[in-house]
């Protein structure tokens, strides 16, 4: 093989130095002209151009062993440094899983400032007298999808990984520290900044039951399950169940509550009494890609439909995403989007759409929110013990059926390649990690070439 790519890059090369040996420049004298500048393709620049043309054959060969018979399937790769290295079927739409998230990020971090927050509120509709509150209070929610208790949080990220969160013990402490010593009235959730829709209704129905997602709230704790051991038990109510819940930490720091239910704050709920803020938006999404949080993803797009397309709703938040990535000019052709997170499978994407999204903020950006290979998110038990630990920055995607794989890698020799692979039709999750896994290694092995000096037989 190598005797081969030898062969073809030095036809080329006799080409190209066909060319620029008959251009006319300032080093061979052109008669009866003035000098010209040489074209781009030098004669000195010549053996390099060819490095890179055999290193682009040979990762082909590699990626084509993958996937060239797999028609179910996209694969494209850029170089960090601008060309198009490798693409197999890019506009063409498959079933993306999770990678659907990228889509989502980039609708949210585009129309809201990554360093704003989320504030969940308690309100009164006036101050405490002598440390009590007569009234009824309202826990009125703003979307914030990590709030969370500390024993939740220990254990709610990908297979138990402990998740970042808004700690709502912080929300109780406050309100103790402010010296309140008693709420006579009752907390009420406030969860009237979305609609009550729990579930896309065309969801798989054991999504809920497995903990994919819990049900849709704009105020939710502990991704709105009443129970997580030794079984996963869904809040038939969402804001009920986090005004009890806020009421028993309450109470275990000395402050006696009259009683929990559901309603909107009235006009005159004025008084914030506490308040807790979630970590910047950049952050939350961080962690939606990073965990894969299917949750964060759907309320994340209501907060979209909410602030942008007149309702807190999922289908409203779909309209302004989609809005962005017609703006944003991304590749939006066959892209289906029935949800956020790409649990639905009617979604639908392409690799070069996908590819689009990890681009945008540049490699840096990307790998701030990304799982790291061996380390972080969905890929922390992958790769370990592998030289690409450390540098592969992926968002994972499983259905079944369905495999995806879209990110950043910085191969043995520190170039950085942008990727996104999409497979359907498969047989099992092992089998989509294999096919990641080997378009991983093969794209480790880039720019994988001989030096200049051997295409020219130079001894310098």
């Amino acid at each position: 093989m190598t005797a081969r790519l030898v062969a073809v890059a030095l036809a080329v090369l006799a080409v190209g130095a066909a060319v620029v040996a008959a251009w006319p420049s300032a080093r061979n004298g052109a008669p009866g002209r003035a000098p010209v500048t040489a074209p781009a393709l030098d004669a000195a620049r010549v053996p390099f151009f060819l490095s890179d043309k055999v290193a682009g054959i040979r990762l082909g060969q590699r990626l084509d062993a993958v996937v060239a018979g797999r028609g179910q399937s996209c694969l494209t790769v850029d170089d960090g440094r601008g060309p198009t290295v490798y693409s197999q079927r890019p506009d063409l739409p498959l079933l993306p899983a999770s990678n659907l998230k990228l889509l989502t990020a980039t609708a949210v971090l585009d129309r809201i400032p990554a360093t704003e927050r989320l504030r969940t509120e308690l309100r009164t509709s006036g101050p405490p007298v002598n440390g009590v509150i007569t009234g009824d209070v309202w826990l009125v929610g703003a979307g914030d999808p990590l709030l969370a208790t500390a024993d939740f949080a220990s254990q709610a990220g990908y297979q138990h990984q402990p998740r970042p969160s808004t700690a709502l013990e912080d929300l109780a402490g406050k309100v103790a520290a402010a010296g309140v010593r008693q709420i006579q009235g009752r907390i009420l959730g406030d969860e009237s900044r979305y609609d009550t829709q729990r579930l896309v209704p065309t969801w798989t129905p054991s999504y809920l039951s497995a903990g994919e997602v819990g049900p849709m709230s704009a105020l939710t704790v502990n991704d709105n399950f009443a129970q997580w051991t030794p079984k996963l038990v869904p809040a038939p109510a969402p804001a009920a169940n986090t005004a009890a819940v806020l009421a028993r930490l309450l109470q275990q720091r000395g402050v006696p509550v009259g009683g929990t239910g559901v309603a909107a704050a009235p006009p005159t709920a004025t008084t914030v009494v506490s308040a807790v803020d979630s970590a910047p938006i950049g952050d939350v999404v961080g962690v939606m890609l990073t965990q894969s949080d299917n949750l964060a993803a759907e309320l994340l797009t209501k907060e979209l439909g909410r602030r942008f397309g007149g309702a807190g709703t999922t289908a409203a938040g779909l309209g302004v995403v989609r809005a962005v990535l017609d703006r944003l000019h991304m590749p939006t052709a066959g892209v289906v989007m029935a949800d956020g997170s790409g649990l639905d499978r009617s979604d639908r994407a392409t690799c070069q759409v996908l590819l689009s999204a990890v681009e945008r903020g540049g490699e840096a950006a990307s790998m701030g929110r990304l799982p790291v290979a061996g380390a972080t998110g969905t890929l922390f038990h992958r790769f370990v013990g592998s030289p690409l630990k450390g540098r592969l920055w992926a968002k994972t995607g499983t259905l079944t059926g369905a495999a995806a794989f879209t990110g950043w890698l910085s191969t043995a020799q520190n170039r950085q390649l942008a990727f996104s692979f999409l497979v359907n039709g498969i047989g099992s999750e092992d089998e989509g990690h294999a096919l990641e896994d080997r378009i991983a290694s093969a794209l480790s092995t880039y720019p994988e070439a001989p030096p200049w000096t051997a295409l020219t037989g130079s001894a310098r």
